[in-house]
């Protein structure tokens, strides 16, 4: 109970059209946000457990997991996949990426503006009319990835934490084009 006390005091969340996320203020965020990409299945499972009691994701949804820097999606689709077998949602995983370095590695190194990976579809995407769909990953760090995404399969993230504050945060998701949903739950740690 002591842990679940400290665990909430250092976690933060902004809520945005009925989904909630964790502000990667501390390091107890960003640490499960990279146990996340080295594949760990506990911290899958707690983000997968963090989405599903958010009652977003269900049988009407659309899953579509983030590729990693490697070109495909590797803990994105694991996490998507388990989300999909507690909910009914399905997963496509038709996104990939140019391989290169992690957008984290090009910043610090400044060739960001010079080398850019880019995202395409490996297959035809369609919905049907009332369906939701969410991309999945770890993080919204810059919002660079989902603003490109974005452009190929419109969609609402589905994310462990973000960099950005709750203003950024709208502003990248443009509210405006998601169906709002009419509940907004509140998540207790």
């Amino acid at each position: 109970n002591t842990k679940k006390k400290e665990l909430h005091n250092i976690i933060k969340m902004i809520e945005i059209n009925g989904i909630n996320y964790l502000e990667q203020v501390k390091d107890n965020v960003s640490n499960l946000a990279h146990l996340m990409k080295g594949n760990d299945s506990l911290a899958i499972s707690f983000f997968a457990n963090f989405v599903l009691k958010q009652n977003v994701v269900d049988d009407n949804s659309i899953l579509i997991p983030c590729p990693q820097h490697s070109g495909s999606a590797i803990y994105t689709l694991n996490a998507a996949n388990l989300i999909a077998s507690r909910s009914g949602a399905t997963v496509l995983d038709i996104l990939k990426r140019t391989p290169g370095d992690t957008i984290y590695n090009l910043k610090q190194s400044k060739s960001f503006d010079t080398v850019k990976p880019e995202y395409f579809l490996s297959s035809p995407f369609s919905k049907k009319p009332g369906q939701k769909v969410f991309l999945v990953d770890n993080v919204i760090g810059s919002g660079f990835s989902y603003s490109q995404i974005s452009k190929l399969i419109p969609c609402q993230p589905l994310v462990l934490a973000t960099n950005l504050n709750k203003d950024e945060m709208q502003k990248l998701i443009k509210i405006n084009q998601f169906e709002k949903q009419s509940h907004h739950n509140k998540i207790h740690l």
